[in-house]
């Protein structure tokens, strides 16, 4: 259960309903959500929503890597919403369900694509040590490009944020959902992908 309520749209102020409005209608998607969450201060939302556009509607990476990149941050926090949003997506940008299922269980997943492999060596160096060795740094920027690689890390900024609020409020997936991932033990699961 919802430790802080989402706003719903009939129960929102006006400007809570122009805020998420303008977030939910531009998804297509009813209220819902670690966003209908931060709806609670929609100046927040807004400025948050303005980032989120920034960097995946304007399609600064590959879709792809991005929907990748967003998974491995679910799975580093162990979070249900986010990660429930993201799998599906990343079957549909081509990530095959081995990779998901390895991600999932927190392996090393074996790619095919050098695209991917580099994107998990840079997600899984950023979040697990807080830094980003030189072999995979080097290999991000040959592959993004340095503006790329930059929007990488807001991303992983972005939905580490995304997913804190999830765990932190614990919004409720849809009816019928069941969580995706198995719950962190502690410490000892949860903050890593292998």
């Amino acid at each position: 259960m919802a430790r802080i309520s989402e706003v719903e749209r009939d129960g929102a102020t006006p400007e809570q309903q122009r805020v998420g409005d303008a977030i939910f209608g531009s998804r297509n998607e009813d209220y819902g959500g670690p966003s209908a969450v931060m709806l609670h201060t929609p100046e927040l939302a807004q400025r948050f929503e303005d980032l989120r556009d920034a960097l995946i509607r304007d399609e600064r990476l590959p879709k792809q890597l991005l929907h990748f990149a967003a998974l491995l941050v679910a799975r580093f926090w162990s979070s249900q919403y986010t990660w429930w949003k993201r799998e599906e997506m990343c079957r549909a940008a081509g990530i095959h369900d081995d990779v998901i299922e390895a991600v999932r269980q927190r392996r090393r997943p074996v790619f095919d694509e050098p695209s991917l492999e580099i994107t998990y060596d840079y997600v899984a160096g950023l979040l697990e040590r807080g830094r980003v060795d030189e072999a995979s740094h080097a290999r991000a920027v040959e592959l993004l490009g340095e503006q790329g690689v930059i929007a990488l890390v807001l991303l992983v900024g972005l939905y580490s944020t995304l997913a804190m609020v999830s765990d932190a409020f614990e919004p409720d997936l849809p009816p019928g959902i069941a969580k995706p991932l198995d719950e962190p033990a502690g410490d000892a699961d949860g903050g890593r992908l292998r």
